[in-house]
């Protein structure tokens, strides 16, 4: 992260900001979501993420909405997706996915 080859997603921070339970864990967050690139939405794009999920059945295998916006904005943008969310590993083309050595 701090060579900043990271690029996030609002939505991402929003839920891990909801989940944190102390006062140094939000200030860690919110200090990783200043300095990380992140994905800009265009007004409509959360529309088209349930869309593009829809048709993928995404619903139906446990990933959920934000999961479903951060795999639309990944395909969008070209990127790959760094996580250890069983359900996304299990289900998104391996192309998607960051495989560390």
């Amino acid at each position: 992260m701090e060579s900043k080859s990271v690029i996030t997603i609002e939505p991402v921070f929003a839920e891990l900001l909801y989940g944190s339970r102390s006062d140094n864990e939000r200030n860690m967050i919110l200090a990783y979501w200043k300095v990380l690139p992140k994905i800009k939405f265009s007004e409509g794009s959360f529309i088209e993420s349930v869309e593009f999920a829809n048709k993928r059945n995404y619903h139906n295998v446990g990933i959920g909405l934000i999961d479903s916006i951060l795999i639309k904005a990944v395909t969008d943008n070209k990127y790959i997706i760094w996580t250890l969310d069983k359900k996304i590993l299990n289900n998104l083309d391996e192309k998607l996915l960051y495989k560390s050595h």
